[in-house]
């Protein structure tokens, strides 16, 4: 049989990690090298001539390639749109687990598995929104975390190239949750609200994980808002998603804000004293920074203003303006209302 030659169409690189395979690697290269055009294979520290046998074996044959010397242990998952962010320069030193979930963060903050034991027995699942099944809970890795910037260049088209593949995906399995949950998040996405509201219902009569049920009743909250439903529509939307989990405070500092933008100011203080006192939650999945951060305390230093809390309001700006948790764009907003109590109090 003769082989078919590498097209422009669909030119093949071998990939490989190696370490002592000097007895078999030249079987497995000689299957392969009549349909590659290149190669790249490192070896993890061999001590035969695994190495040697490679680079000798290409040379004949003339095909382009590298190999590297890295000898490694874990693998770290990134897109080139993530930075790593390393608090403690250590943190290799106890590793030891399969994998780990590391955190990953921009306005929001979610745990994800992205250091991976070269050994580790896992695959990715899903036709969009892949995840990494490692066979169960990946321990949480202190020390380093990931900026997020969601710039990726694959970014354009991507929501609604993700909802066709999840609807299609659905008509297969139309019980699986997760893909419910994303269809949701990329119809969202996409500006379909109408849509995406319906689904996240749907995701939310699934059940299952409860942090997801909980962020799709949130979503439907903040949706109906958006959609311009009546004010007591939207603020049922709000409590029914704060009453299923009670220590998630976003739904509390966005019933403080819509309080506040109908100068409900005692209202959207209760809401704020609330969401103040409610401790960030150790949930993995989408954390709104800003709400255990700065953002009760921001509501509370204006609505304070207008029911005569003074001490109160002044002590929330204070903390505000000695923490500087907020962005660089509130800053001068903050700093004027702070101007209001310490007039007040000449």
């Amino acid at each position: 049989m003769v082989p078919v030659p590498p097209s422009s169409a669909g030119r093949l690189c071998l990939n490989m990690i190696v370490k002592n395979e000097a007895a078999n690697i030249e079987r497995c290269l000689v299957a392969a090298a009549p349909v590659i055009s290149a190669w790249v294979i490192c070896d993890t520290g061999s001590t035969d001539d695994t190495a040697g046998h490679i680079e000798r074996f290409f040379r004949r044959r003339d095909i382009p390639g590298e190999l590297h010397h890295f000898p490694f242990i874990y693998l770290l998952l990134a897109d080139a749109d993530m930075e790593l962010v390393i608090e403690d320069p250590d943190f290799r030193a106890g590793l030891s687990a399969p994998c780990y979930a590391v955190r990953q963060q921009n306005e929001i903050a979610y745990f994800n598995t992205r250091l991976l034991r070269r050994d580790a027995d896992a695959r990715y699942k899903g036709v969009t929104h892949e995840f990494l099944d490692t066979g169960g809970a990946a321990p949480r890795l202190a020390g380093i975390w990931l900026i997020d910037r969601a710039s990726g260049a694959n970014r354009a088209g991507k929501f609604e190239r993700d909802a066709r593949l999840l609807e299609e995906a659905l008509t297969k399995d139309p019980t699986n949750a997760r893909h419910m949950f994303y269809l949701a998040q990329s119809r969202r996405d996409a500006g379909r609200l109408a849509e995406a509201r319906e689904a996240y219902l749907r995701r939310v009569a699934m059940g299952g994980w409860e942090e997801e049920v909980w962020y799709a009743l949130f979503q439907v909250a903040q949706l109906a808002e958006r959609l311009g439903e009546p004010a007591d529509t939207v603020e049922r939307a709000y409590i029914a998603a704060y009453s299923i989990r009670p220590t998630r405070a976003e739904p509390l500092v966005q019933l403080a804000r819509w309080y506040r933008e109908r100068s409900q100011w005692a209202l959207a203080l209760l809401y704020a004293r609330s969401a103040a006192a409610t401790a960030s939650p150790a949930d993995v999945l989408f954390l709104d920074q800003a709400t255990y951060t700065w953002r009760p305390w921001d509501e509370i230093a204006i609505a304070a203003w207008y029911v005569g809390a003074y001490d109160e309001g002044r002590r929330a700006a204070e903390r505000l303006l000695a923490e500087r948790k907020f962005p660089p764009s509130e800053q001068a907003r903050i700093e004027a209302n702070y101007s209001f109590y310490r007039g007040a109090q000449t």
